[in-house]
């Protein structure tokens, strides 16, 4: 449990990002949040109270602490290890459809590129959580579970309550896992809400895995410390994705923020070609708006750079903004 909220919290905060930069495929640089392994004869006299490493080498989160932490230069150093699960290269490709009944249906295809190191065991989708109809799914690893982890989110008019929830999938058995260079589709949601730009997280097969037990079997400044870097900032690979987002009475600036900074990050990210043409004329279109607030500018019968979207991701988020602004 500890694991999954801590995740969540993360989740969170870069869910509000998305809306607060502008009112990622990878979202930021990857920096170790803790301090590099020295080696247990190494130099801690700089790293007081510092109980987590990461060890580069060994693509380990080490774990060393005093038995007592109040007599820490007399008591027994505990060392333990706990792979990276972050060693996956994950690649999306989606598509979204809108049903007769109004409801939308999501499909995604996950692959992992030979870059990976590990291959992918869990990917997460985040989604709004009062969504009646919502639903999901996989041939081989079964339906995502709907958690019911929930935390509140600051962005008025973009799901009803502003809160989220998680979609996990999980690889049922070994066979099952997303090999390097290999690619898993057919998973599946079913939603009320219109595509925009949301989160996901793949996560790979660790060495040493972490769970809720051995949490609670830490003291509470090592597994708090532990808690961080187990979050999917830092052990799995986050990208951003469209999947449902907007509520039927989401405000058109929220839209415009979200579709505009979603774009933006991937452009930075060098996942879209910020020179093409479709790149600059969603920048020039949702910044336009954002300046003059003139409903006309998301009209999509007159947005040219949808036509000018290249096959792939830019044609999926051109089907994405087309469907949002004409429900």
């Amino acid at each position: 449990m500890k694991k999954h909220t801590a995740r969540l919290i993360v989740f969170a905060v870069l869910i509000v990002s998305l809306a607060a930069l502008s009112h990622g495929q990878q979202i930021t640089a990857r920096v170790s949040p803790v301090p590099l392994w020295p080696g247990p004869s190494g130099d801690f006299s700089q790293h007081p109270d510092q109980y987590v490493f990461f060890d580069p080498p060994n693509r380990e989160w080490v774990v060393y602490f005093p038995e007592d932490l109040s007599r820490p230069l007399f008591s027994r150093k505990i060392e333990l290890r706990f792979g990276s699960r972050a060693e996956v290269k994950p690649e999306l490709a989606s598509h979204v459809e809108r049903l007769a009944d109004g409801t939308y249906s999501y499909t995604y295809t996950v692959q992992n590129l030979v870059q990976a190191r590990t291959p992918i065991e869990e990917w997460v989708l985040i989604v709004p959580r009062r969504d009646e109809t919502l639903s999901s799914a996989h041939p081989g690893w079964g339906p995502g579970v709907k958690g019911t982890r929930i935390v509140p989110l600051m962005n008025p008019g973009a799901v009803g309550p502003n809160r989220m929830v998680e979609l996990v999938w999980a690889a049922p058995n070994s066979n099952s896992l997303i090999g390097r260079g290999n690619a898993s589709g057919l998973f599946s949601v079913r939603s009320a809400f219109a595509p925009g730009f949301t989160l996901s997280s793949a996560s790979g097969r660790a060495n040493r895995a972490y769970d809720a037990q051995i949490a609670a079997s830490l003291p509470k400044p090592v597994a708090d410390q532990l808690a961080t870097v187990m979050a999917p900032a830092w052990n799995a690979r986050q990208q951003v994705v469209i999947g449902p987002w907007f509520a039927s009475d989401a405000p058109l600036s929220y839209i415009a923020a979200n579709f505009g900074y979603g774009i933006q990050r991937l452009s930075h990210s060098r996942v879209l070609d910020h020179n093409s043409a479709f790149v600059k004329g969603a920048m020039e279109t949702f910044e336009a708006f954002q300046q003059s607030q003139a409903e006309s500018f998301l009209d999509p019968d007159r947005m040219d750079f949808l036509s000018n979207a290249a096959p792939g991701l830019e044609s999926e988020i051109a089907n994405a903004i087309r469907l949002t602004l004409t429900r």
